[in-house]
This record gives C-alpha cells, structure tokens and sequence, in this order.
C-alpha cells in the first residue's frame, strides 16, 4: 500500500524545490522528491522524470537499513555509484525526502570541492559583514536607548524646575549625564560679559573637564559661530578652522548658541570626544558618527536639545524676573498709597516686612514661605487706605468708635486684594495679623494654631515696631520695654513659637532698626509733582490694581 502524499505549505514547497535545483546543479544529475512513511515510499509528482523500479527498490532498502533524521544520508552502492538523500523535513505523517543517484568522476568531486571552498569563503565574508552591521545596529539602538532616557530625563527636569534657578543651577543637573551620553572630555558653559565698550567678554560660568583653550580662543570659536544662526557648530578637523585660533588640545568640537525668542544667554562648548580604545574594532563607522574619535549628528542633535532647554529656561526665569519686578513695583505702589496718606507709618509696612522674614527663618521656614511672609508683611495695612484720615491721622487717642473704624483695616485690606490672583498668598497674613493668641483679637477672634501662620508671624513683627515707632499720639517706646512685652505676652497674644523665634532672630531684627532707612515722601516746596502723586491715594491703588491684573 502506498502512503498517501503530506499536505505541505507554500514555503516548505519552495524550499524543498529550491534544494532539489541546487542538488541538480551541484551534481549534474536528477534529484526526486519523495515521502516515506511506514507504509512505504511514494514519489511526489511533480519535480522530476519517474524513478526507474530497481532506483525505487534501492531506496526503499536503504531507507528500511538507515536511522532517519533531519540531515544528508550517502551510501555506496556494489558498482561504486552513491546514493544522496537530503531528509529536507520530518513532518508528523512521515519524512520527506530529495533524493539522487549519481555516478561521480574524480573531476567531479574535486569541482565540487573547489565551489564549495569558494561558497565558503563567500559566506564568511558575508557572514563578517553582517557581524558588522549587527554592531552597527547595536550601536544605533544603544544610542537611541540612551538618548530616549537622557531626553526623558531631560523632560522630567524641565516639568520639576524652578524658574528661580539660575543657568548654572540648571546645567549641575542636565550637562553631565550628557557628558557620560556623548564621551566628551569638556563640556564648558560660557556667557558674554556686559562690557561698556565695543569689545566683547566672555567668562566660563560652569565647567565639567578640563577646557583645552583660553578664554580670547573660545571667544574667537565664538564669534566664528555667529554665522550658524542657532546651529550646532561642528568641527572635526580643527587644523581647518579660519582665524587666528590657537588649536592646540582642540581635537574636535560642538558649539551651540544658548538662545531664545531673539535673546542670546550664552554658549554650550563640547570639546574633544573622549577616545573609545585603539584597536581597529573600536573605530566604529556608523551613520551618526565618523569614527568613535570624531562628535557626529547624533553627538550635535542631543548638545542643541541641551541648548534649547537651556534657552527655553533662561527665557522663562527672564519673563518671571520681569514678572516679579513688576509685582514687587506695584506693590510698591500700593505702600506709597499708604504712607501717603500717614507720614508717621511711613516705613513701617518696610520695616515689619524684613522683620518678619528673619523670624520665618528662624522659624526654619523655606526660602519661597519667608518672602512670601516678606510680601504679606509690606502689604498688611493695605487697608488703612479705606480709613479717613481725620481718623487715620489722629493727632491724639482715639475714641472706641474711631478705634473700631481703625480695626476694620485688615478685612478692607482683604476686600482690595482677594481679586488679585497674584497675591492670593498674602490673604492670611493681611486679615488675621491682629489676632491674638488667646483669642481676643480682631476680626474673627481666631485662637492658637487656628489662626494662619503668616498671621501669628506678622502679629510678632508688627507689634515690635509699632510699640518702637513714633505715632502722632505718642513717643517711640524703648526697645528693651517692647522686649519686656513681647516676653510677657507669649502664649496670651502671640504665638511662643513666633517669639522664641523672634528673639533668635535679634541680632539681624536690631540691625534692620538701626540701618533701615525710611523712604523720603515730602517734597521740596516748588516740587509739584509731589501734590500731583499723593493727593489722591485711591488713584495710585487704582493703578497699581490695574498693572497687576494684566501680569
């Protein structure tokens, strides 16, 4: 009984074909293509002339007589002819099998002998090659992993920075995980000096290396890049560079201006990449870089994403210190507007301000809550700007009714800046900086830690000054006997914690007393600007409210 033929994909059946062609080729001779199972050899149409029956019957036996596997079988036959079986593939069913019998000459074999030495030396070389695109492309995708973490690194620095840092700052953290990124020697941050003359200056600010130029060289290396228009300046050949360039320890460089929105902030110098090794194998060519002694577009492509982020940074602190300038300028404003209108407080919101930063430091408060206790301390009698002023400006005690209208000043205050999103901060400490430890204060009679802690800090700061400054009613007190008070009344109208601190603090609170000096408001007789700026302190509040809403 005959086995019935496998059912074989399209794949196997052209491989099974494309090794029967060569086995043709290779010995000048037909190969057949058979199956072979437990019920007996079958030859599959379809690839050769029929097998004569005693070439069939010779197979057969040799098949029964032979271990089967995955391989290429020989056997000698009596009259010195071979028979070549190549089991192409063992399939569940049974095997199949390419088979020939062939009648070699010694030139034969020593024809095979030589295609087979040159196919093999051809196959080495590809093989050769293809081991060096695999370290290519080894290379390339250990490039690309490394710059895909460094630029994810690079992202999360730029969502968690502060736009108070510096450059300087900013390049600790980002430049030497780019140094380690690209194998560079040096990695220098420069930036121009403001020079009164036409001649420019440059200093480095940050340096990871050795910088292998002096400055006047960087200078020229710079002044030689103006032309890039915010490209990487790439330079292997250093010899080449134009000028008066002094070159020695320059192997190879990346320059890059720091630059944003039309601004310029500095320059980012690469220079000299590190050397891999000395043998052959570490030259690598690839297509990003020349060899592994030379900066390439991948090296230039992170240092200009290290450039950019650099100029994004220095552009946005720019706009924040802008920013802020204008904010403590209004602020300002909104002080004048008040001691306008009282000569004998003028420097007192100043005064308490500085005040109370040194007792939030004391305190060990980080440095963004002491100068936002700073700006609530200038603006916490804003709302003495709603007093009248033959209330404000008593020259005497007040009555209880006066006094009452004088308390309303924190909540007034509240009322004027709550609308302002930009000093939302200051709230706390403008309304509740009257209240008392105990809870006897104004204007919620909030107690302990329930009252705000700007609140308790400046209540320290603003009765100490209040008590040693002059008023129109009364003399300045000592300071010994404010001392004396302030002692007493720890845990009854203001917070211990805020005293001890402030007594810490003494020795700078004793230096802003006796070196501050209070802003000049009265003019000269035939000043009129003067008149012109004060005499309606609602305009002044007016504008300043003004520029604040459209920071």
């Amino acid at each position: 009984m005959n086995p019935s033929a496998p059912v074989l994909s399209g794949q196997q059946l052209a491989l099974i074909n494309q090794t029967r062609l060569c086995l043709n080729q290779r010995f000048e001779t037909a190969f057949s293509v058979w199956f072979y199972d437990e019920q007996g050899l079958e030859e599959m149409p379809g690839y050769a002339e029929q097998t004569q029956p005693k070439s069939r019957d010779q197979l057969a036996a040799l098949l029964r007589q032979t271990p089967l596997a995955p391989g290429v079988i020989c056997h000698t036959q009596e009259d010195g002819s071979e028979w070549i079986v190549h089991i192409e593939s063992a399939i569940e069913e049974g095997h199949v099998l390419i088979a020939g019998h062939v009648q070699p000459t010694r030139q034969q074999l020593i024809r095979q002998l030589a295609e087979n030495a040159r196919q093999e030396a051809q196959q080495t070389l590809e093989l050769k090659d293809s081991r060096g695109c695999l370290v290519e492309y080894a290379d390339q995708v250990t490039n690309d992993f490394e710059e895909l973490a460094w630029l994810r690194g690079l992202a999360e620095h730029i969502e968690a920075c502060d736009l108070s840092s510096d450059l300087q700052t900013v390049s600790q953290a980002i430049l030497p995980p780019l140094r380690e990124l690209i194998n560079a020697e040096c990695i220098a941050l420069i930036h121009q000096v403001p020079q009164a003359d036409a001649e420019p200056s440059y200093e480095c600010s940050y340096l990871l290396g050795t910088l292998p130029v002096d400055m006047d060289d960087c200078a020229r290396l710079i002044q030689s890049c103006d032309g890039q228009q915010g490209h990487p300046m790439v330079r292997n050949a250093t010899h080449l560079i134009e000028g008066d360039i002094d070159t020695f320890g320059l192997r190879n460089f990346i320059l890059v201006p720091i630059a944003r929105s039309g601004s310029r902030f500095g320059w980012l110098l690469v220079a000299n990449r590190a050397m891999l090794g000395n043998s052959a194998d570490d030259l690598r060519v690839n297509a990003s870089c020349l060899s592994g002694w030379e900066f390439g577009t991948f090296e230039a492509g992170v240092v200009n994403a290290a450039a950019v982020m650099l100029g994004t940074h220095a552009r946005n602190s720019q706009l924040f210190r802008e920013r802020e300038d204008l904010l403590l300028g209004v602020v300002r404003a909104l002080i004048n507007a008040v001691d306008a209108k009282d000569a004998y407080t003028c420097g007192h919101s100043d005064r308490v301000a500085l005040i109370a930063q040194q007792v939030a430091r004391k305190m060990q408060l980080g440095a963004a809550e002491c100068e936002r206790i700073y700006m609530a301390g200038l603006l916490h009698d804003i709302g003495k700007i709603g007093i009248p002023d033959d209330v404000l400006c008593k020259a005497g005690r007040l009555t209880d009714a006066e006094y009452e209208i004088i308390k309303q000043h924190p909540e007034i205050g509240y009322s004027i800046l709550r609308h302002v999103k930009q000093l939302e901060y200051v709230l706390p400490g403008v309304l509740h900086h009257h209240e008392s430890f105990d809870g006897t204060g104004y204007p919620q009679g909030l107690a302990g830690e329930a009252i705000p802690l700007y609140g308790r800090v400046l209540a320290v700061a603003d009765a100490f000054d209040a008590m040693t400054s002059t008023r129109s009613y009364r003399r300045a007190m000592d300071r010994e006997k404010a001392k004396d008070i302030l002692r007493e009344g720890a845990g009854s109208q203001w917070d211990p914690l805020a005293v001890e601190a402030f007594f810490q603090a003494l020795p700078e609170i004793e230096k802003i007393c006796e070196n501050y000096q209070p802003h000049k408001y009265v003019a000269d007789a035939d000043d009129n600007s003067y008149g012109s700026r004060v005499s309606d302190p609602f305009d002044a509040l007016t504008a300043a409210l003004t520029a604040l809403e459209s920071v």
